[in-house]
């Protein structure tokens, strides 16, 4: 996977996953704009990468079913906003929007609970579960008081990566469990 820019914070986080000392979560901010999402996402693609070198590879089988959308330890949380703005594979498929229906700009509660349950299951195929929350910043407290609960007792092998515009929208308990990566 070539990207281009935020070299700063893939060297730091492929040195972690090199020296296999990656957080069990990751906080990803910044400007609109700024690849953000596609940091995420390389993020993903190097915990889950065979060779495990720190970079995503792009041709084993893990990295293709990343690419592909179909890796069944990546996961994406997203607003249904977000959802319908993205094609695969930040969303798997998206389906109709019904007439009159207005779509969320916040991550649902569910979803949040259903982070849970999903990490609570080993991984189907390589060592980690990772999960990628987009938009971070529009949590509300409840939501992020279910997600406090899976910061604070991870379980092994996952790792929760947050996106985010605004880091102060999110709260500061959640900013300190987390490894905090500026775009």
């Amino acid at each position: 996977m070539i990207i281009y820019g935020n070299s700063e914070p893939r060297r730091l986080v492929s040195e972690m996953i090199k020296k296999k000392r990656e957080p069990h979560s990751i906080m990803i901010h910044g400007e609109k704009g700024l690849g953000k999402k596609t940091l995420a996402r390389w993020i993903g693609a190097a915990l889950l990468c065979e060779r495990q070198t720190g970079e995503p590879c792009g041709i084993c089988e893990e990295c293709k079913l990343i690419f592909s959308g179909n890796h069944p330890d990546l996961r994406y949380v997203l607003s249904e906003t977000e959802a319908a703005l993205h094609p695969e594979p930040w969303n798997g498929k998206f389906g109709e929007i019904p007439k009159g229906k207005s779509l969320s700009k916040q991550i649902l509660i569910e979803q949040v609970r259903g982070i849970g349950e999903y990490l609570s299951v080993t991984a189907h195929r390589a060592g980690h579960r990772a999960v990628v929350i987009y938009p971070a910043d529009s949590m509300s407290g409840d939501q992020s008081s279910a997600l406090l609960k899976t910061l604070e007792e991870p379980p092994e092998g996952a790792v929760l990566i947050l996106v985010g515009d605004d880091i102060n929208s999110i709260l500061p308990t959640i900013r300190s469990r987390c490894q905090l990566v500026r775009c």
